[in-house]
């Protein structure tokens, strides 16, 4: 494996072949999932969604109503 990262390194290549090869490269450390983890993460948020409480949410708001009702 070290000849074959070292025939790699001397091999001449353009700028095309060279992303290719560390494209290649990060995919095979970082991993597909981990890749797609990093390109799909929103901003901290761990869900898909964005509840905000609002008047109606304290004890003072009135009754609480299910979601599905």
């Amino acid at each position: 494996m070290k000849k074959h990262i070292q025939a790699v390194l001397e091999k001449p290549m353009n700028r095309k072949e060279f992303l290719g090869y560390i494209g290649a490269a990060t995919l095979a450390v970082v991993g597909v999932s981990g890749m797609l983890k990093a390109l799909l993460h929103h901003g901290g948020q761990s869900s898909g969604h964005n509840l905000v409480d609002g008047y109606g949410s304290s004890s003072y708001g009135g009754a609480k109503k299910s979601l599905l009702s």
